[in-house]
């Protein structure tokens, strides 16, 4: 009969800790989630005001970067016009991507000398890492001419004849 007593009022002690930590529990969640927001509601004031404060400078290296991607764009287009451009512009096909020309230097002329690939820069532009490997191929001549022929019967490459 003792027994069962102690044990009653082991339970009825457990429930009410239990009770007693699930309420603690759910107070410091409360608070905490309290806190959340007002972190969120500041983090969000001080954006808002530092975009305010900045917002001109924001626009303005907008503008300036489109501007800069504009002229890169266009002087891609007509640099072949430039007198500083050393081969016939009538030479030079524009391709854009992954290089901006194929130059072929003497076609107009029917004295074909070389090819050239071009790409163009503006300001401190550097050459991507497409382009350096494209500059490695070229250089480490791995360059080859194929011919594709498209026939009603079927599409076969033709075999490059060194002579």
């Amino acid at each position: 009969m003792l027994l069962l007593l102690a044990l009653l009022i082991s339970v009825y002690k457990y429930f009410g800790l239990r009770s007693e930590l699930q309420t603690k529990y759910f107070a410091v969640e409360a608070e905490f989630r309290s806190l959340q927001a007002s972190f969120d509601s500041e983090l969000n004031l001080r954006m808002n005001e530092w975009t305010q404060r900045h917002e001109r400078e924001i626009r303005q290296d907008a503008v300036d970067r489109s501007r800069a991607v504009i002229v890169g764009k266009v002087t891609e287009h007509v640099v072949p016009y430039f007198p500083q451009f050393k081969y016939n512009p009538k030479d030079a096909r524009f391709i854009g991507s992954p290089l901006d020309f194929v130059v072929f230097d003497g076609l107009d002329e029917d004295c074909l000398r070389k090819i050239v690939l071009v790409e163009v820069k503006t300001g401190a532009a550097n050459l991507t890492k497409r382009e350096r490997n494209i500059q490695q191929t070229v250089l480490q001549k791995r360059v080859e001419f194929a011919v594709l022929r498209i026939q009603p019967s079927g599409v076969q490459w033709e075999p490059t004849v060194v002579e």
